[in-house]
């Protein structure tokens, strides 16, 4: 398990039992990066990580020595303002949720940009401060956003599905952010409310 310890700008790894295994300073260019989030690609040896102090998505090996990155500050596509949680989807690509930009960016993993979905709104479908991400089995993305106090689905090329909850109610939280799914079940953390909540969904028809 790798931990972005934002205050400390560098990695943490532990075991699936929780011991602490080593500490992975990160720099780029000489300059400190501030991690927001980490994700460990499938061949395990890949970690991408989003840093909020220099906009930009990082790509280390395993033993912390940088080999890639991509990003800087701006609203054109490939840049960001605050790149927040990341993840990847079945195909490979790396999914960033860039919040003062309100949209979801899909690179490839050299970081060629692929596409993007969102705009800043209160609209299904529109993002205001998108916080957390996860894909499921399905290919659905899944973003929650802080802001508005729900979590919307989209399909794999960043169509609006709908919010989630039941009965045709939308689920409501105070501040949603991290998002994963784990035994089937989507968990949310709700930060103002200090709460994870776990939900079970249908399939797509």
């Amino acid at each position: 398990m790798y931990v972005a310890d934002k205050g400390n700008n560098r990695l943490q790894a532990f075991s699936a039992a929780g011991k602490f295994l080593r500490s992975v300073p990160l720099a780029e260019t000489g300059a400190a990066v501030t991690p927001v989030d980490v994700v460990v690609a499938t061949d395990g040896k890949t970690i991408f990580v989003t840093a909020n102090n220099t906009h930009r998505v990082v790509v280390i090996a395993r033993d912390g020595t940088v080999q890639r990155g991509w990003g800087g500050n701006g609203a054109e596509p490939g840049q960001f303002n605050y790149p927040a949680t990341l993840t990847l989807d079945s195909s490979g690509r790396v999914l960033v949720v860039d919040v003062l930009n309100s949209r979801v960016q899909a690179f490839d993993a050299a970081g060629a940009p692929l596409a993007q979905f969102g705009a800043q709104g209160a609209k299904p479908g529109d993002l205001f401060r998108p916080k957390g991400i996860a894909v499921d089995g399905q290919g659905r993305i899944f973003v929650s956003d802080s802001y508005l106090g729900v979590v919307q689905a989209f399909t794999a090329d960043g169509q609006f599905i709908g919010v989630l909850g039941s009965g045709g109610q939308p689920a409501r939280f105070q501040a949603p952010t991290g998002l994963a799914f784990a035994g089937g079940r989507l968990f949310v953390t709700d930060m103002l409310a200090g709460k994870v909540l776990a939900y079970e969904l249908e399939a797509s028809p």
